[in-house]
């Protein structure tokens, strides 16, 4: 599923095999993983690529993105990177090669195949090492909106592997000497027990709620259990927001069976997609559009977490492709 929305979803991370040799900027086993990312203009939709680390890493920024499909123009594209206790990410710009906003010609568009490194919030500079646990490409805009359905783009980033852990030699124990202890009594005062916020929610279904498309509801509340329990983790507890949320997952859930079950899951798109605008208008009324934005990428990301999910919704969107999907208007949100 896409959305109409100016928002954000994973879209490809591939990892590539481990290669160690020298880097004077990286050190130790280096790898390598690309970020794909796109834009389609009609309608608009932003499909960022996503990547998160294990923990805060070591990676090199990249000189330039390449243009996959489209070109560049002289548009811009953003990689967004943030540490692991950070609230805000910092970012790098990078630029299309041409002189023209709608390269003309052999000579420009050669320009328009590459976004070149700019400048970064941090003052990273190209090819520099920085940090951070969580990594965002955005296609901000290319050179092709009247020419090309979309504007696809690939960064290729070096990161440090963690290093494996050096087995240490088990020391021989030393006699234990025979001591009587004195038993001391402490009472010590009892803390309030930490609130469970997964209470009443159905387990974990770890790796097997990947094994199908439509994934485990062992509620049967018509919400993936994975996405419930992200849900108390990650949306604000607020009852109409959360109302909203549950809305635009049963009918996502939806989409999927259908498409399971060999239809098209276009009308089912349709309706989340209306639910999804009517989500983010109500998050930006308890946070900012960027954060709103954040909430719902990550959602997207978790809803098409495995090949054949991500591959069904790509199916929807291509069907969708010309389709005029306007913004949900305040009494249609309130309808819902």
């Amino acid at each position: 599923m896409r959305v109409l929305r100016n928002g954000c979803l994973a879209f490809s991370v591939a990892l590539f095999a481990t290669a160690c040799f020298d880097n004077d900027k990286l050190t130790g086993t280096v790898q390598t993983l690309e970020l794909t990312a796109r834009k389609d203009y009609t309608p608009v939709r932003f499909t960022d690529g996503i990547h998160r680390f294990a923990k805060d890493t070591k990676f090199q920024i990249p000189a330039r993105l390449e243009v996959l499909n489209g070109n560049a123009g002289n548009h811009k594209s953003y990689l967004f990177f943030k540490k692991e206790k950070d609230k805000k990410e910092s970012s790098c710009e990078y630029q299309g090669g041409s002189s023209q906003a709608e390269p003309k010609g052999k000579k420009e568009l050669d320009k328009a195949k590459f976004y070149h490194f700019v400048k970064c919030t941090d003052g990273s500079k190209s090819e520099s090492v920085a940090t951070a646990q969580d990594l965002r490409l955005r296609v901000e805009n290319g050179g092709d909106s009247k020419v090309s359905k979309y504007t696809q783009v690939k960064a290729v980033i070096s990161y440090e592997a963690p290093a494996a852990p050096i087995p240490t030699a088990t020391p021989s124990p030393l006699p234990t000497p025979q001591i009587t202890p004195t038993v001391v009594t402490t009472v010590l005062p009892t803390a309030s027990p930490t609130p469970d916020i997964f209470a009443g929610l159905p387990p974990d279904p770890g790796e097997s709620g990947k094994a199908t498309l439509q994934g485990i509801d062992a509620d049967n509340d018509g919400v993936r259990d994975d996405i419930q329990r992200w849900t108390v983790q990650n949306i604000p507890n607020l009852p109409r927001v959360r109302a909203l949320a549950k809305i635009r997952q049963m009918r996502f859930q939806l989409t999927m069976r259908a498409k399971a079950a060999g239809a098209s899951g276009v009308q089912e798109d349709l309706s989340a997609t209306k639910s999804d605008g009517c989500l983010f208008i109500e998050l930006k009324k308890s946070k900012s559009a960027s954060e709103a934005n954040k909430i719902l990428s990550e959602l997207e990301a978790l809803e098409q977490n495995t090949e054949e999910r991500f591959k069904k919704s790509f199916e929807i969107t291509k069907s969708l492709s010309g389709t005029s999907i306007p913004t949900p208007t305040d009494a249609e949100c309130s309808a819902i």
